[in-house]
């Protein structure tokens, strides 16, 4: 991956960045009718209501919004995890103004990226930045198009879905999170709360505000070891065994090399 082009605001005229007194913001062109300035605000503003995702349990919270066009969007609110979320639930530090600093612009970047690659994630729609502190810190969102009748592994694990079912997720999450990983993208923080089924039934991979662009065999390989690490983390959290992660393995090396 060539990482200066990444990092561009070109991106091949699917998107056109709006900013304005204390706000930036990436929209994909074909949006443009229906996600204008002030709608944009009023999403990120302190005010505006957003509610806990039940298909993807974590620090974000969502709003559906549905338009004209029968198109339905999700707006997810970025917030802190950890204990500074004690003191400063929403707030985001601005140390840098480069993409890779700015949570929803990251994320935006590596969803268009993997989304026009083939790779199973949500399609990107928007991402939102609103200064404060002088444009030192930021409140951010992002906007995905909306995957319809979705499940969450994890809600599945919870509703007590049978073994050989959740075998089969765990393989087929470790062959998406592989083929993403040979595409150059790290996602940090995949676990059972960030894998989706759609309505045909498909693996789709959310959450990638903290993923990294990894590029050589040695980085990939780290990558890997990394990736089975965190999602064995996450399966002894929930009290899943050890051929939960045997099959992610699994279907981790497949998709390398598919």
């Amino acid at each position: 991956m060539d990482r200066a082009s990444f990092l561009t605001d070109d991106f091949d005229g699917r998107f056109l960045r709006l900013t304005g007194k204390g706000y930036s913001s990436f929209v994909r062109v074909e949006f443009l009718a229906e996600l204008n300035d002030k709608t944009l605000l009023d999403l990120i503003s302190s005010e505006t209501r957003f509610v806990v995702d039940k298909t993807s349990p974590g620090r974000g919270a969502v709003r559906r919004l549905g338009f004209p066009s029968g198109r339905n969007v999700i707006f997810r609110r970025f917030f802190r995890g950890g204990f500074l979320r004690k003191f400063n639930r929403e707030l985001f530090l601005r140390l840098r103004s480069t993409p890779e600093y700015i949570r929803p612009e990251w994320e935006l970047r590596i969803l268009d990226y993997l989304h026009t690659t083939g790779r199973r994630v949500p399609k990107p729609v928007a991402s939102m930045v609103s200064l404060s502190m002088k444009g030192m810190a930021y409140r951010g969102a992002i906007a995905t198009e909306e995957i319809v009748r979705a499940e969450n592994l994890l809600s599945l694990v919870r509703e007590g879905a049978s073994e050989a079912r959740l075998l089969e997720l765990c393989f087929r999450a470790g062959v998406e999170g592989g083929m993403i990983l040979r595409a150059g993208v790290l996602h940090r923080d995949l676990h059972l709360g960030n894998v989706l089924l759609d309505e045909r039934g498909e693996v789709v991979l959310l959450d990638f505000d903290s993923a990294r662009l990894v590029d050589g065999a040695k980085a990939i390989d780290a990558g890997e070891r990394y990736l089975k690490t965190r999602w064995r983390r996450s399966l002894k959290r929930h009290g899943l065994g050890e051929s939960y992660g045997e099959q992610f393995e699994r279907g981790l090396r497949q998709g390398r090399v598919v």
